[in-house]
């Protein structure tokens, strides 16, 4: 979880291979925001189904290390 920001840091460097413009940039930064929106989109059924606990478990062991 702290090392999240190193993923922004390195963000232009995946860009560079992704398109070398700054479309490709622009298209990685869009990604995360509809992961945000598609991510709290599906974050609230799955709230109602099973409890605060066991969505946050679930979600650090699907995220982190």
């Amino acid at each position: 979880m702290f090392f999240g920001t190193a993923l922004f840091a390195l963000l232009p460097a995946v860009a560079r291979i992704v398109g070398n413009n700054a479309i490709g940039y622009g298209v990685l930064l869009g990604s995360f925001g509809a992961g945000g929106v598609l991510g709290a989109l599906i974050l609230q059924p799955a709230r109602s189904r099973w409890s605060t606990e066991a969505v946050v478990s679930g979600g650090v062991a699907i995220v982190g290390p």
